[in-house]
């Protein structure tokens, strides 16, 4: 797989997880899911399992700032709301 290739995914990555695109949580993943399983399928055929278990560890990291974003101050009582322990939501 190129670095042009993975440059242009993450771009595309970086668009659609904007914190400040002002859409629901369920409507970034959706448009993400649809991109990302794309992305996968063309690119499944070439030995790139180390940079696939990278990239959805960055994804996931994307996904929690833009959540975090839309929390606002929020943080710590959205977390305790979903059941975190009050060590690690702190």
């Amino acid at each position: 797989m190129s670095r042009k290739a993975l440059k242009a995914m993450k771009q595309r990555v970086r668009e659609l997880t904007f914190r400040t695109r002002g859409r629901r949580i369920e409507q970034v993943v959706a448009e993400l899911r649809s991109y990302l399983l794309g992305w996968k399928a063309y690119f499944d055929f070439a030995e790139v399992r180390s940079i696939f278990k990278e990239l959805d560890s960055w994804v996931k990291r994307r996904l929690r700032c833009y959540l975090w974003k839309q929390w606002g101050g929020r943080g710590y009582r959205e977390l305790r709301k979903r059941g975190v322990s009050r060590d690690l939501a702190w």
